[in-house]
C-alpha cells in the first residue's frame, strides 16, 4: 500500500498489521475464527471492543476476506451499540482497507460514502483522509485519471476548509501524482512541494518516502538535476534521522534506502558527475542484494545509464538485457518499452543501426497500441465522471439520464457547428497562412545572415544557438527520431544544460518544442515539392515516430492538417504561376 498513517495514530498500527502477508494457511481459518469468537463472547464493555480489535488483526492474517469482513461488521455493530466513536472509526477504516487490499472495488465504492460521512461528522480527520485517498488510488489503478484528479482536488478543498494539515498534505500529494500521470510534471512538482512541507511538519517518514519517490520522476523528466540532488540529500537525511530515532540500521530499511541511493545516482549520471554516481551505485548494490525484483529492475536501469555515460555500450546492453529478462518473467509490458527504447539508443550509438531500426519499428507499434488502450480508458472515464452514485441513481435514474442525454445532444450539436465553422474559416485562410509562413521564412533567413556577420561579438549562448540552428539544417540530423537534447549535446560536443539554456534564450522554447518546430518547417518545404516527396512518407523523413504524432504537431504549428497545407500551397503556386504568365493580374 502507498499510504501510511502517522505512528501516533492507533488505527494506523492496526491497518499496517492487516496488510502483512499471510502467515497462516487458509485451511486453519475456520478453527482459528471459532477460537477468536469464543474469546470475544467472554468479554464485556470496552474489553469486548479490544477483543474485536485483536480478532480482526488475526483474521486479516488468515487470508480469508469473508471471515475478516464478518468480524469487522460485528466489531462495527458492537462499537456503535456502545457509542464508542474511536473504535467505530477503526472498524470502518479496517473494513475499507480490507476491500481495497483484496481488490473488491465494488464493495469499496458502495461503503465509502457512508463511512466517510461518519468520520467527517465526528471529525476523525486522519482516518477520513487516509480512507478517502483509497478512492483516488483505486481510480488511478483503473486508469481513470480525470476522475482521480477531480476527487483529489475535492479532498484538497475540503482539507483547506477544515484546516487539516494532514489532509492538505495527502491531497496535494495525490493531485501531484495525478498530474505526473498526465505528463504535467511542472504542476506535479508544485503540489509535491506543498505536500512535503506538510509531511515534514508531521515527521511522517513513510509519506515522505513515497513523495520523494514520485517527485524524483518529475524532476528527472524536467531535467532539473540540481534540484533532484537537493531532494536526495533531504531524502537521505530523513532516513538517517529515522534510523537514529528508532535505533535501527540502514539494512532494516534497505528496500526504501535503495531507492534513495538510485535517485542520487541518476542525478549524478545526468549531471556528468560519474565518480559520485559510481559511489552511489555501489552503495545501492549493497542494499539491493536479496531484495525483490522491483529493486533489481531499478538498479539495472541506473547501471545501464551509468555504463552508457561512460561509453561502455556492451556493459550497458548487458544490464538492459538482464532487465528485459526480468520484465518478461513479470509480464511488465510498460516498463519493457522503456528498456527497449534504451537498448535501441545504445545500438544507434554503437553504429548497429539494423538492430536499432528493428527495435524502433517494434516500439512504434507497441506505443500506438498502448496509446489506443489508454485513450479508450480515458474516454470511458470521461463518460462516467458526471454520473451520480448508485444510491442516488436508484431514486432518480430516469430524470438523470434524460438530462444527460439532452445535455449530450446539445453539446454534440454545438461541437458539430463549431467544427464546420472552423473548417470553413480555415479553408478561406489557407492561402494567407502559406504566404505568411513564406514571409516568415524569408525574415528568418535574413536574420540568420545578419547574426552570422556579428557572431564574434555574440554571447556564448547565442553562438551555441546559431550552431544548433546550423546543425538542424542537416536533413539527416532532423530525420533521426531519437533527436533530443542529449543527442544535440553529443553532436556539438557540449552538455545538455548549455543546450537547454541556449534554446531558451534564443527561441524561448523547450528543446523538444524547438526541434518539432524545425521539423515542421522542413516538412512544409518538402510538401511544396510534392512531385519529389509523397505526403505519406514525409513524416518519417522529418524524424517523427508515427504518422499520428506528425499530424498532431503539424496542426499545432500551422493551424491546418498536412493535406490542407498541401492543397493551399498548390493553389498559391498555381495562382503565382498564372500571374507570372500574365494570365491573371
Amino acid at each position: 500500500m502507498r499510504y501510511n498513517l502517522p505512528s501516533n495514530i492507533r488505527t494506523a498500527i492496526i491497518v499496517i498489521t492487516c496488510c502483512i502477508s499471510p502467515l497462516l494457511l487458509a485451511a486453519k481459518a475456520p478453527k482459528q475464527t471459532s477460537t477468536l469468537l469464543a474469546r470475544i463472547d467472554s468479554c464485556v464493555g470496552e474489553a469486548r471492543l479490544e477483543a474485536y480489535t485483536t480478532a480482526c488483526t488475526k483474521a486479516a492474517r488468515l487470508n480469508n476476506i469473508d471471515n475478516e469482513i464478518t468480524l469487522l461488521r460485528a466489531y462495527q455493530a458492537e462499537a456503535s451499540a456502545q457509542q464508542h466513536i474511536a473504535h467505530e472509526t477503526q472498524a470502518r477504516t479496517l473494513r475499507l482497507y480490507a476491500f481495497y487490499n483484496n481488490n473488491r472495488s465494488d464493495s469499496l465504492f458502495a461503503c465509502m460514502q457512508g463511512d466517510l460521512s461518519f468520520m467527517q461528522k465526528h471529525k476523525q480527520w486522519v482516518s477520513y483522509y487516509s480512507c478517502r485517498s483509497l478512492l483516488v488510488e483505486r481510480l488511478q489503478f483503473d486508469k481513470k485519471t480525470q476522475s482521480a484528479l477531480i476527487e483529489a482536488k475535492a479532498m484538497y478543498q475540503c482539507a483547506l476548509k477544515e484546516q487539516v494539515d494532514y489532509g492538505i498534505g495527502i491531497a496535494a500529494y495525490l493531485i501531484g501524482s495525478c498530474y505526473q500521470g498526465m505528463g504535467r510534471n511542472q504542476e506535479a512538482v508544485d503540489f509535491f512541494g506543498e505536500a512535503e512541507a506538510s509531511f515534514v511538519a508531521e515527521n511522517n517518514s513513510g509519506q515522505l518516502h513515497n513523495l520523494y519517490s514520485m517527485e524524483w520522476q518529475s524532476l528527472a523528466a524536467l531535467g532539473r538535476y540540481t534540484e533532484l540532488l537537493q531532494l536526495t540529500d533531504r531524502w537521505e537525511a530523513m532516513w538517517h534521522s529515522y534510523c537514529k530515532d528508532n535505533n535501527i540500521r540502514f539494512k532494516d530499511i534497505a528496500p526504501y534506502y535503495t531507492v534513495c541511493l538510485l535517485a542520487k545516482a541518476h542525478a549524478f549520471v545526468k549531471s556528468d558527475a560519474l565518480a559520485d554516481a559510481r559511489i552511489a551505485l555501489d552503495s545501492a548494490q549493497t542494499f539491493a542484494d536479496g531484495q525483490r525484483d522491483i529493486a533489481r529492475l531499478l538498479l539495472l536501469k541506473e547501471e545501464a545509464l551509468y555504463a552508457e555515460a561512460m561509453g561502455n555500450y556492451p556493459h550497458a546492453l548487458e544490464h538492459l538485457n538482464e532487465r528485459a529478462r526480468i520484465q518478461k518473467r513479470l509480464n511488465n509490458r510498460l516498463s519493457a518499452i522503456e528498456t527497449d527504447e534504451m537498448r535501441a539508443r545504445i545500438f544507434s550509438k554503437q553504429g548497429n543501426y539494423r538492430n536499432a531500426a528493428t527495435l524502433y519499428e517494434a516500439l512504434i507499434i507497441e506505443k500506438e497500441t498502448l496509446s489506443h488502450l489508454n485513450m479508450a480508458a480515458q474516454l470511458d472515464d470521461l463518460s462516467t465522471i458526471y454520473q451520480v452514485d448508485d444510491l442516488k441513481a436508484e431514486k432518480a435514474v430516469v430524470e438523470v439520464w434524460r438530462n444527460i442525454a439532452f445535455a449530450s445532444c446539445g453539446v454534440l450539436v454545438l461541437l458539430i457547428a463549431i467544427y464546420f465553422y472552423h473548417k470553413r474559416s480555415l479553408r478561406t485562410k489557407n492561402i494567407a497562412i502559406v504566404q505568411h509562413m513564406e514571409q516568415q521564412e524569408e525574415a528568418e533567413r535574413q536574420l540568420h545572415q545578419i547574426k552570422s556577420i556579428a557572431t564574434e561579438t555574440l554571447t556564448p549562448d547565442v553562438v551555441l544557438f546559431e550552431q544548433i540552428n546550423t546543425l538542424l539544417q542537416d536533413t539527416e540530423v532532423i530525420a533521426n527520431p531519437s533527436l533530443d537534447r542529449e543527442a544535440l549535446a553529443q553532436l556539438l560536443e557540449t552538455n545538455t544544460t548549455y543546450i537547454v539554456n541556449a534554446i531558451k534564450l534564443g527561441a524561448n522554447m523547450k528543446v523538444v518544442a524547438y526541434i518539432n518546430r524545425i521539423r515542421i518547417e522542413h516538412a512544409c518545404h518538402l510538401i511544396k515539392q510534392e512531385e519529389k516527396h509523397a505526403l505519406q512518407v514525409i513524416w518519417a523523413s522529418c524524424g517523427f515516430s508515427s504518422r499520428s504524432t506528425f499530424y498532431r504537431v503539424f496542426n499545432e504549428h500551422t493551424g491546418m492538417s498536412p493535406k490542407s497545407y498541401q492543397e493551399a500551397s498548390r493553389k498559391n503556386m498555381t495562382k503565382k504561376r498564372l500571374a507570372d504568365e500574365g494570365i491573371i493580374s
